[in-house]
């Protein structure tokens, strides 16, 4: 082989690496730009009965992106595409007064949960706020003044023990507080009582990957997505092996994901990175193109389209 085809040769190996890279950091700007950042939590009424089919919305300012979810039947919610800023949120459900709130929200990883308590609309009411001490309670916890927030948690829980669901907003206060020990006995509260319920189960294998605890973290996590058909948490089990580096589970739960949500771009667009990462062009490009077909007009499509179009043509 001459000097002059052998430097051709190293940069055909090399355009297809530029390319692959290019394409990696697009695809990571492009999720830092829709939001990656997940709330959850609970919808009830006063007495602590859940509410199926309410709506949950958030928005940003003036923006007319709108985030939105509807509660199952045990009054669960979960929201995923978060930036780092504060939004509006509002609960709503027929024959109750809607809540209404402004809470900061953060890009990265999961922000505290909200179980949020909607009052029942007597005759003549149609607008307002929600009210109580867990409200109040909510309130001080997502402007930051967790000392006070935790004081409320504890009063609530003094006047009645059984609501132990509150155990999950102050195992996410006493987080904040770095007071972990305190917050996993807060989580286990609630695990005792009702050991398949998933926000406890997802905080306290977070607490272990943050711990360094990788396999206990697992244990949990599987549980938490064996406990629910809740396809958020499997995209963020995933996310989390993602970030370590463990791409063939990423990849596990990537497809859990998609399986329990099958119009979801957003897993197949995770599931290209990973290919990308490993240089297999064509199977990152087999997941680019599900995720134009199944969410067709969704902003990771249209970065999955971006990106389709990004990559080296075959010879």
């Amino acid at each position: 082989m001459t000097r002059n085809e052998a430097i051709r040769a190293r940069r055909a190996i090399a355009a297809p690496f530029g390319a692959t890279l290019a394409l990696i950091l697009l695809a990571a700007s492009a999720m830092a730009q829709m939001g990656t950042g997940r709330v959850s939590g609970t919808v009830k009424d006063s007495q602590g009965n859940p509410i199926e089919g309410a709506t949950v919305t958030a928005r940003a300012g003036d923006s007319a992106r709108v985030l939105e979810a509807t509660t199952d039947e045990q009054g669960r919610w979960a929201i995923l595409g978060f930036r780092s800023r504060t939004y509006d949120f509002s609960a709503s459900a027929p024959g109750f007064m809607p809540y209404n709130y402004q809470a900061p929200m953060r890009q990265a990883g999961k922000n505290p949960d909200m179980d949020l308590v909607l009052e029942r609309a007597r005759m003549g009411q149609s607008a307002g706020t929600g009210g109580g001490l867990l409200a109040e309670a909510q309130e001080l916890h997502q402007a930051g003044r967790f000392e006070e927030a935790l004081s409320k948690y504890d009063e609530l829980l003094a006047g009645d023990p059984t609501v132990y669901q509150v155990n999950l907003n102050r195992g996410a206060v006493l987080r904040e507080l770095n007071r972990l020990d305190e917050a996993k006995a807060a989580y286990q509260v609630v695990l005792d009582q009702e050991p398949a319920n998933a926000g406890a189960l997802v905080s306290m294998a977070d607490m272990a990957v943050n711990a360094g605890n990788l396999d206990e973290a697992v244990t949990y996590f599987e549980q938490a997505v064996n406990a629910t058909d809740d396809e958020i948490i499997p995209f963020n089990v995933g996310q989390i092996y993602f970030q370590n580096g463990e791409m063939e589970k990423a990849v596990e739960y990537y497809e859990v994901a998609s399986e329990r949500k099958l119009d979801w771009a957003e897993p197949h667009l995770q599931i290209a990175m990973v290919y990308l990462n490993r240089g297999d062009l064509a199977t990152a490009a087999e997941h680019l193109t599900m995720a134009t077909e199944v969410e067709p007009g969704s902003a990771a499509a249209a970065q999955a389209e971006q990106m389709l179009a990004a990559l080296p043509k075959p010879e």
